[in-house]
């Protein structure tokens, strides 16, 4: 039964167990209340057995919702940032999404986090978490790189462009750098498409800093979508705190050589190192045999920092299923978006890929396949072969 607000009672017999699922679309989970069976303050789901009769509050707080826009504007003809803002808010009506948003557009003059902030706690239309807050999403100018929990992969409409076949579909036209400082041109305040700028995008499937700083190429003239964020809250957004399998980015690079025997301690190694109980292997195919072999389908795998990596671990080993999140951080729990992974080959299930003689050869005649971390479309596969005797990361599952 589903209970929109106020009050609601079930008649069940000792020993129902019940599934609670609390809906944060349009608002966010605060707390189960006090002296209920359900204790997990951060988890939208309780499962219990009834024993006696039983009372279960929950309280929400709103969040913001930002998504990505379903259509796509030459950036020349956005109309400014009154117009990036009108369309945002025109979307998001349409979809029965309430509030004030805004278009994630820097100019020359002005970068786009003052037009968010204050606000604070981002939710993406499904509810999954984005960010808390934007000093977490944005490289600080000390260095500290970018942090995010799921991409802003997800419509308006609730279509997650992650699962959907759209080339080139996932680029977001921002002019903002990891920084969030304006970078690239803005097309005459986002008012002329015969403009000559080189504009910057984001990537919509991209984690960390790439979501809005993916490259610098896009002209004033060329489709691309918007980020629309809303600005009404100022609500702190709990960390992410899935359980499963544990998935990591390796820190260090590895070198092929030893074969998979190697990858695999070099994955356990940095667990070791960063007190991660469990065995671990590296995900890389061989000349014969992709990674499903490696791994069994026994529940889900889950980032370090608590996002959910992959939700079906048996639809995602049969190559039907797609990871939520980049696998860009690392076994203590840092984002790591730009690093280059090595995994012999683009998708699950076969065809493989270049293998460096399965891991056993640094031949720089040879290739090895390899992906990026920050990226989920291309997690697996860039399109390119490396020489095999480079050094890069690693993607560690925990068996």
């Amino acid at each position: 039964m589903a209970c929109a607000q106020g009050t609601c009672a079930l008649f069940v017999d000792a020993g129902t167990r019940l599934v609670l699922l609390a809906n944060p679309t349009r608002g966010g989970l605060e707390r189960w209340a006090a002296g209920g069976p359900c204790t997990a303050p951060e988890d939208t789901r309780c499962s219990f057995v009834v024993v006696e009769p039983t009372a279960q509050a929950v309280t929400f707080s709103p969040f913001n919702v930002v998504f990505v826009s379903s259509v796509l504007v030459a950036p020349g003809a956005i109309g400014g940032l009154d117009g990036g803002d009108r369309l945002c808010a025109s979307l998001a009506a349409d979809a029965g999404l309430g509030g004030t948003y805004r278009a994630w557009l820097s100019t020359n003059s002005s970068g786009a986090p003052s037009r968010v902030l204050p606000a604070r706690g981002f939710v993406r239309p499904d509810g999954r978490p984005f960010a808390d807050h934007l000093t977490e999403a944005l490289t600080s100018a000390g260095g500290r790189p970018a942090r995010t929990a799921y991409p802003v992969s997800v419509t308006e409409r609730g279509v997650d462009l992650i699962n959907v076949a759209v080339t080139g579909g996932e680029r977001v036209v921002t002019g903002t750098t990891d920084l969030g400082r304006p970078f690239g041109g803005d097309c005459g305040a986002w008012s002329s498409t015969t403009a000559s700028d080189a504009v910057y995008v984001g990537s919509a499937t991209g984690g960390h800093g790439r979501w809005t700083s993916w490259f610098g190429g896009l002209s004033c003239a060329q489709p691309a979508r918007l980020y629309c964020f809303g600005v009404d809250y100022v609500t702190v957004l709990p960390p992410a705190a899935n359980v499963g399998r544990l998935a990591f980015v390796s820190a260090e690079p590895f070198r092929p050589g030893g074969g998979l025997s190697a990858a695999d301690a070099h994955c356990r190694n940095e667990a070791l190192d960063a007190g991660l109980g469990g065995s671990f292997r590296a995900l890389l195919a061989t000349r014969d045999a992709g990674f499903t072999a490696r791994f069994n389908s026994s529940g889900p795998w889950v980032r370090t920092d608590g996002v959910a990596f992959i939700e079906d671990a048996g639809a995602f080993l049969a190559g039907t299923a797609r990871p939520l999140a980049p696998l860009s951080t690392n076994a203590k729990r840092q984002p790591d978006s730009s690093a280059s992974v090595w995994t012999g080959h683009a998708e699950p299930t076969p065809p493989f890929q270049s293998t460096c003689a399965d891991w056993t050869s640094q031949d720089p005649f040879l290739g090895g396949a390899h992906g990026t971390a920050g990226e989920v479309r291309d997690w697996l596969s860039s399109g390119t072969a490396a020489q095999c005797n480079s050094g890069m990361a690693l993607y560690c599952l925990q068996e």
